[in-house]
């Protein structure tokens, strides 16, 4: 015996006759159709974009925060003593080397500002200045700090004079002050000021340049404040009730290697500035761990290698400012976490409600369906082909919608609760039906009382 066989036409008839259905349904109730789609596109359209924009508030909340650290506190830095490495140790080739390999080494988490590193050598101490003329507040000598930047040309102008080169030998070493520097402490080109030590023999320098930053606020200045090389700084003693000038002065290349002997000792350094603004609070401890390790780490080990300074310090406050920023984040989870919890329930609601009353409208279509042979398969395989005319181009454009509005770096979230709330809204009317279509309806003061109560949750 063989079995029976399913004719292709009536399959196709099924087919079509399933689709002739949908139709008809939806044309049958236009502005309920027309209801569901704006109630489904309104719903997902709210949950692609709420985990956006939450991912854009915690990230702006991060750059906020790191950005009112200031770039000091948001930059690696590195130090070594000034000393002869692989590349000539104080000479600018050395510095450049160090500078490679610091660059090099930074980890694919983040990435350095646009503004560039900073990187230079200073002396550690400043010398009081002697010799007439010099502004003297309380009759104090100002204080001249020395130190060499490679790319203070690229950075200011020059208003006077000329830039510093020679100095290697015996005599004054040539320097350029800023002309705000200048006319506070009362020094001009051609100036010839000395400084006075009481544990080193005396030295000076002379004022060949006169320059001005291209911009004052730009970060490249940022390292100069403690220094006074912008602006000459007034400082003020109160237990004395005095006050009097620091300031600050540029040397030329060959003049590096007299820095150590006008501050006892010179250092060289580099400061590479992190870009806060590309940071992301979903990556946050993938970067903290790659700049830990940069700063005490294997990364730390392998530059010492690399540059062949084996006393090179590199430190950050950045793993600090991460776990603050991270604190705060948790702190505001669960606020944050009220808006989502909210949206989500109140959909879930709707869409029952929405389920319920539409159950109740047709329940007595469906069960003509099943006296007149229909399946309870075949039934919840129409009402879920009706739904997904309905729900799914409306999700989908939303969807879309919500993405395009609110750009973020992740995608999956949103989509994820998008899918969430679309299935909500397809199933929610077959799973009614399957019920009334499956089980004996309840007392009716019962259903009233099981509505009552969602409507109150």
């Amino acid at each position: 015996m063989t079995g029976p066989t399913t004719d292709p036409r009536t399959t196709a008839r099924r087919d079509r006759g399933g689709a002739g259905w949908v139709r008809t349904r939806l044309r049958a109730a236009p502005l309920a159709t027309l209801l569901s789609a704006v109630l489904v596109f309104v719903s997902v359209l709210l949950a692609t974009a709420l985990p956006r924009a939450l991912d854009r508030g915690a990230d702006r909340a991060l750059h906020t925060y790191l950005a009112e650290q200031g770039p000091e506190r948001t930059s690696l830095t590195a130090t070594a003593p000034t000393g002869r490495g692989p590349s000539g140790g104080d000479l600018p080739a050395s510095l450049d080397h160090v500078l490679a390999a610091l660059t090099a080494a930074v980890g694919p988490g983040y990435r350095l500002a646009e503004s560039g590193p900073v990187y230079g050598v200073r002396a550690k101490d400043a010398r009081p200045l002697t010799g007439p003329g010099l502004a003297r507040p309380s009759d104090i000598a100002p204080n001249l700090g020395l130190l060499h930047l490679p790319q203070v040309a690229s950075h200011s102008r020059l208003v006077q004079g000329r830039w510093p080169s020679g100095g290697a030998g015996e005599g004054p070493v040539p320097v350029v002050l800023s002309k705000s520097a200048a006319d506070s402490i009362g020094a001009r080109v051609g100036s010839v000021l000395e400084g006075s030590s009481g544990i080193a023999p005396p030295m000076g320098v002379e004022v060949v340049g006169l320059f001005a930053p291209a911009d004052p606020d730009d970060v490249y200045w940022s390292d100069s404040a403690p220094t006074c090389l912008v602006r000459a700084c007034l400082k003020w003693d109160k237990k004395h009730e005095a006050s009097w000038w620091d300031a600050a002065a540029l040397v030329g290349p060959e003049g590096i290697g007299r820095l150590a002997g006008w501050g006892t000792r010179a250092t060289d350094f580099w400061r590479l500035p992190v870009d806060t603004g590309a940071l992301r609070t979903d990556r946050l401890p993938e970067a903290g761990g790659q700049i830990a390790s940069y700063v005490a780490g294997p990364t730390a080990t392998r530059l010492v290698a690399e540059t062949g300074r084996a006393d090179i310090l590199i430190t950050s406050e950045l793993p600090k400012l991460f776990a603050v920023a991270e604190a705060r984040r948790q702190a505001a989870a669960p606020l944050a976490a009220i808006g989502p919890a909210g949206v989500g329930g109140v959909a879930l609601v709707v869409f029952c409600l929405a389920a319920g009353l539409t159950g109740d409208r047709r329940e007595a279509e469906l069960a003509l369906l099943l006296a007149r042979g229909g399946s309870r398969a075949g039934v919840l395989r129409r009402l879920l082909g009706e739904g997904a005319v309905t729900v799914l181009p409306a999700a989908v454009l939303a969807a879309a919608l919500g993405v395009l509005l609110l750009p973020a770096p992740r995608l999956a979230p949103g989509l994820l609760a998008a899918g969430a709330v679309a299935l909500a809204a397809l199933l929610a009317f077959p799973v009614r039906a399957f019920v009334l279509l499956s089980a004996r309806r309840a007392a009716a003061p019962r259903r009233r009382l099981v509505a009552e109560l969602l409507v109150l949750a």
